[in-house]
């Protein structure tokens, strides 16, 4: 094996072991939005045990809506949400922050922390009151957030005066230190280079071992063909069509929902698909 093709393989793992026969998330029929308006309609479809799926669309389609729906900070107005085949709502507040971490596009924080203090945050649903001990396992636990993230190093370092790209990081660490059954991620690569985009996209997918599951917002098609098992595109609130990552990309739906012609492309080291768009010139 050459050197070349044991780093791809390293970054983007094979995905042929099976997942998602077991569903963990469930949504049904879901509509919903702000001030009444339905900005997500009729959406349905699932989210296996071990799987990482990718939602794309355009800006507007109303994919930070959905998220939002699924991880119950805005009230769907119609259908069905279960979450280990339990419906959304039968949860307390704290029950589902042990089920669900969500890493949003804004990483302001109104206050001034360490970085270990704010992943230490993610153990806040495991407490009874603000004044329970800090325990030996809470410990262990923010300690391999910060290291799975490679924030280990500044770990005393004030959060606010980390680069965007950091904060990133550091929240993905807090998220992960929860130990959720899902992760719902809204464009996580934000404010990343591309090196620290490939660590943590293997990050997260190293998340998905052990039946755990992430449905990931992307505004890059081709991170999401290398990484995701599946790929859900969504337009105008509606659900379009599924894509299974390893094997052929729909390139005239892509276009039409993008409006922008694509052509794809074999990746040369893994059996994967990538796309190019068309300068418009």
């Amino acid at each position: 094996m050459s050197r070349c093709t044991f780093i791809c393989l390293y970054l983007f793992p094979s995905t042929k072991r099976a997942k998602g026969v077991n569903g963990l998330l469930e949504v049904k029929n879901v509509s919903g939005g702000y001030r009444g308006k339905k900005t997500v309609n009729n959406i349905s479809f699932t989210v296996g045990k071990g799987e990482f799926v990718g939602l794309i669309g355009p800006n507007g389609s109303g994919k930070t809506t959905l998220l939002k729906i699924i991880s119950n900070l805005i009230p769907k107005q119609t259908g069905q949400i279960s979450l280990c085949s339990q419906e959304l709502e039968t949860y307390s507040a704290k029950e589902l922050a042990k089920k669900i971490a969500v890493l949003p596009q804004n990483n302001e924080l109104g206050f001034s922390y360490t970085v270990k203090q704010v992943v230490a945050l993610g153990r806040t649903p495991y407490k009874k009151t603000l004044f329970d001990n800090w325990s030996t396992d809470d410990e262990t636990i923010v300690l391999d957030a910060m290291k799975q993230t490679n924030i280990y190093t500044f770990a005393n370092k004030d959060y606010l005066e980390l680069s965007g790209g950091e904060r990133q990081r550091v929240l993905l660490a807090r998220a992960l230190a929860q130990q959720p059954q899902l992760l719902l991620l809204d464009e996580p690569a934000n404010h990343l280079d591309i090196k620290h985009q490939i660590h943590l996209f293997s990050t997260i997918k190293k998340f998905t071992e052990n039946e755990k599951s992430v449905l990931a917002v992307f505004h890059d098609i081709n991170m999401a063909s290398l990484y995701c098992d599946r790929i859900i595109v969504i337009n105008q609130g509606q659900f379009v069509k599924e894509m299974k990552a390893d094997e052929e990309l729909d390139v005239d739906c892509l276009s039409s929902v993008f409006e922008i012609p694509f052509t794809k492309h074999k990746h040369p080291q893994i059996p994967r698909e990538i796309v190019t768009f068309h300068p418009l010139i």
